[in-house]
């Protein structure tokens, strides 16, 4: 039976204080072999969600009342959760699509909006799955400013892929958006990382990273791809175990989806590209570099500014609070990720990662009829920021 089909348990920890803090860190490196951690303990007091096996959930109560921590239980069958979101597979940018259906769609906005938009392939994965990019734009003959959005690098985060094609279906379809058009081209990966992305469909809704092989026998497979990228490999925050989460790869850019958006991105001119979104859930952050360091970036006014304006215009439209800063201060350190090598390459003018909604109740497991406010809060934090580069 695949760990999709099993019934698993979500618990979720508040922490109060730093001693808290010290205690569950302890507690995740204890319960590692045990559950799954959909997110980590950070110094910003956010939630520690995880799910577990019913095979292990005795133990792992135990475990939490022996070290005094208290746990809600989320869910007791998150196979319900799972079947809910794959319920609706017509066509629609209010629902998740899998990535057969997702190409698809990138086929018929082609043919429905020819003027407007083209899709190539821009990579193949290990298991020859097209990396696809589309550019939006009102005259793609005029050199533009480009904003680039990256979708779905993790696995497991759906909302990501399908915030993006929903961004796509407004840019191309509401007359509104026209003016954005005329001044920026835009450039959306909606699904980085496929065959991972395809793997959480048929067989683990949990996976995060691609589906490489790591050895020969192929226990454990797969690169997380928001850490093999050039900047300060595989140190603090990724891990060179090839069976964890975080696992960085052999070197960087050892992966097939991270050449391909470090290609992509090369490809346009460094004067062009203006501002760079890689698209996460969840937690509810608008982060900016850096990552594997506590340095503040030398633009960090600019950031801190632009990062204002978002979360401000992302509470107008639906009052979801957003918190922003920098990634190790907000989050955690993770070094190799996207927009630490665009910074330091000095690629972009900004770069961000964002987390979407929600802050922990459904996290990776978000219902589809949240797709479209989310979609819509992120959209104006995006328009917030390039309006006012």
């Amino acid at each position: 039976m695949s760990s999709a089909r099993q019934m698993v348990c979500g618990f979720r920890f508040i922490l109060q204080n730093k001693i808290a803090a010290f205690a569950a860190q302890n507690g995740r490196n204890s319960l590692k072999n045990l559950v799954d951690f959909w997110s980590s303990p950070t110094h910003t007091l956010t939630p520690i969600i995880f799910s577990v096996n019913p095979s292990s959930r005795r133990h792992v109560l135990r475990f939490l009342k022996q070290q005094n921590l208290n746990a809600t239980v989320l869910t007791n069958n998150l196979q319900e959760w799972i079947d809910r979101e794959a319920r609706d597979e017509s066509i629609n940018f209010e629902t998740y699509h899998p990535y057969e259906m997702i190409e698809t769609i990138l086929k018929s906005q082609t043919a429905k909006f020819s003027a407007k938009v083209i899709y190539s392939t821009i990579g193949k994965t290990y298991e020859n799955r097209n990396i696809y990019a589309m550019v939006i734009d009102e005259n793609p003959n005029e050199s533009k400013p480009v904003v680039m959005l990256e979708c779905g690098i993790h696995a497991r985060e759906w909302v990501s892929p399908a915030t993006c094609l929903w961004i796509s279906n407004q840019l191309l379809k509401n007359s509104s958006e026209s003016e954005l058009l005329q001044k920026f081209s835009f450039h959306i990966i909606p699904v980085a990382n496929p065959d991972g992305y395809v793997y959480s469909w048929r067989t683990n809704r949990m996976w995060r990273k691609n589906r490489v092989p790591n050895d020969f026998f192929g226990f454990c497979r797969g690169v997380d791809l928001n850490r093999n990228f050039g900047t300060n490999f595989c140190k603090t925050g990724a891990s060179p175990i090839s069976c964890d989460n975080s696992y960085c790869g052999k070197k960087a850019f050892s992966e097939k989806e991270s050449q391909a958006i470090r290609d992509h991105v090369l490809s346009i001119k460094k004067s062009k590209l203006k501002a760079f979104f890689s698209v996460h859930s969840f937690s509810q952050f608008w982060m900016y570099p850096y990552g594997y360091k506590d340095d503040l970036a030398q633009n960090h006014e600019q950031y801190n500014t632009l990062s204002k304006l978002a979360v401000d215009a992302i509470r107008k439209v639906h009052e979801e609070q957003y918190q922003y800063g920098s990634i190790s201060k907000i989050i955690y350190k993770a070094s190799g990720n996207t927009i630490d090598w665009l910074q330091e390459n000095n690629l972009s003018e900004v770069s961000f990662a964002i987390e979407l909604r929600d802050k922990g109740y459904y996290g990776f497991f978000l219902p589809p009829h949240l797709i479209r406010p989310t979609a819509e809060e992120f959209w104006a934090g995006v328009k917030a920021v390039i309006q006012n580069i």
